[in-house]
């Protein structure tokens, strides 16, 4: 999964280049490798009156064997131009997802003052019942302004852990009824709350995921005693991660990488500063002996990546088993700075290793590098991966909601089979899905298989710019919309 949201990213977001186009869907013809989504989507979903900011797959919440998503939507209070701005979630279940499908439609979770934003990360299946969970992770609110008539609560970060069951969610449901809350005691911590996924790291077959919130970034191993009510987060917590040892921790510090080393447990990523200024990113491999207390990465971590031009925002992406080895493999960011905001970004990637990697390894002894053509804003950009045409082999996927000035696109690198290798150029070697005028497409993208078909399907997330407040009084609210594509049923040109 991957997505964008003001300010931070989830467990699972990244930071990529990508081809730049002239033009809007006016004054320009799709060429051999580029597709339009609007026809290519087999359903869409939309809403009237609120932005829709991700969609994002969570996997099988309800035991039918088909995954789930959840969107993410926001509105303000009190109509367009009253009111503080909220989020509200909608839970998809997946089934033959068809034609228009309204959020008003769908199953609700009414979030209330928590928010103004919030982040959806799939976490597995972290109490062993069969049916997977989501963290639903929130930010403070009312920090900035000390407003006396804000609830203390909200003041307080934290993540709402939603337990998977057979019993689908109706109508609307209000949030902290029905989801356990993992609550840091410190109020409005720096630099806010963000949640990952780990996998199975300690091999008990229970997944694991970590909380980053303030100073730290807190470790929950899998447990089949199910929270519930509001509980302390750091207490409830296994183990820590001190972040600000000798930096400054970023959006995406921690990420899930697989089993990048083949022994059966998975392994993370985290984010680390030397006391120098030097950065590194950490592997961790996972262990059947479980962290216990508080470390740095430095002291926990197998193997330092390092790089001059790493990139400070994100770990890495988690890309699967790309190559077929039966080993995950993974990607590591590095960019240059231009001008402004103005960012060249390449994407190295390395191949999972059996007994794991070299206890330092420079970024330029990736595997492969892929490298995009074009000049392109900080805004924010997303990576996935996952056999979308049934072939056996992953595909790459990255979503760029600045191409075009907001029209956006999304880059899909089919696999071969073979490993990649050397330079790879994403302009001239992905198939582009193209949106509308404005649609902002590829702000999220998110992939699993929603229809039931044995595939994975990709949502990707067009929360468009073609309305602005006062009119709605939240930026795109008519024109949002997800798309649901099942590239199998589209056939490459």
């Amino acid at each position: 999964m991957a997505s964008r949201t003001s300010g931070w990213t989830g467990a699972l977001i990244a930071l990529i280049g990508a081809l730049a186009s002239c033009g809007s869907e006016d004054l320009f013809l799709l060429g051999s490798d580029e597709r339009d989504i609007g026809n290519d989507a087999r359903a869409r979903i939309t809403a009237g009156d609120q932005r829709l900011d991700a969609a994002i797959v969570v996997g099988d919440l309800d035991g039918d064997g088909v995954a789930d998503a959840i969107v993410v939507a926001h509105y303000r209070e009190g109509g367009p131009t009253l009111g503080q701005e909220l989020v509200q979630l909608y839970v998809v279940y997946g089934g033959d997802l068809t034609g228009d499908i309204d959020v008003a439609a769908l199953p609700t979770l009414l979030a209330g003052p928590f928010g103004p934003y919030m982040q959806v990360t799939p976490v597995g299946d972290v109490d062993g019942d069969g049916f997977a969970d989501v963290l639903l992770a929130h930010c403070a609110s009312g920090c900035g302004s000390r407003d006396p008539s804000a609830p203390d609560d909200t003041r307080h970060t934290g993540a709402f852990l939603l337990y998977g069951r057979p019993a689908r969610l109706t109508g609307a449901s209000w949030l902290p009824a029905v989801a356990a809350r993992l609550r840091d005691p410190d109020p409005c911590p720096i630099p806010g709350i963000a949640a990952v996924g780990l996998g199975d790291i300690d091999g008990d077959g229970k997944h694991d995921f970590a909380i980053g919130s303030g100073k730290n970034a807190f470790v929950f191993y899998g447990r089949s005693d199910r929270l519930s009510g509001t509980v302390d987060l750091q207490a409830v917590a296994d183990a820590s991660l001190d972040l600000y040892t000798c930096g400054y921790p970023e959006p995406g510090d921690i990420v899930a990488a697989g089993d990048v080393d083949g022994d059966g447990r998975d392994d993370f990523v985290a984010a680390g500063s030397a006391c120098d200024g030097t950065q590194f990113r950490g592997l961790v491999r996972g262990s059947a002996v479980r962290l216990a207390g508080t470390h740095t990465v430095g002291e926990i971590a197998s193997t330092r990546f390092v790089g001059d031009a790493l990139c400070p925002w994100n770990a890495a992406v988690p890309l699967g088993d790309l190559d077929g080895d039966g080993k995950a493999d993974l990607a590591m960011f590095s960019c240059s700075n231009l001008t402004g905001y103005d960012y060249v970004f390449l994407y190295h990637l390395f191949y999972g290793r059996s007994g794991g990697f070299p206890a330092t390894v420079d970024l330029g002894a990736a595997d492969a590098t892929i490298r995009g053509s074009s000049i392109l804003s900080l805004s924010g950009l997303v990576m996935d991966s996952a056999d979308l045409d049934g072939n056996g082999s992953r595909e790459v996927i990255f979503g760029d909601d600045t191409v075009a000035g907001s029209d956006g696109a999304v880059y899909v690198l089919y696999g071969r089979g073979t490993r990649w290798s050397g330079n790879v150029d994403l302009g001239r070697t992905a198939t582009v899905y193209r949106g509308g005028s404005h649609d902002g497409l590829g702000a999220a993208i998110s992939v699993g298989d929603v229809t039931g078909d044995g595939r994975a399907d990709l949502l990707v997330t067009a929360p468009s710019q073609r309305a602005e407040a006062p009119t709605l009084g939240v930026r795109g609210s008519s024109d949002s919309k997800v798309y649901v594509v099942s590239p199998a049923m589209a056939p490459r040109r």
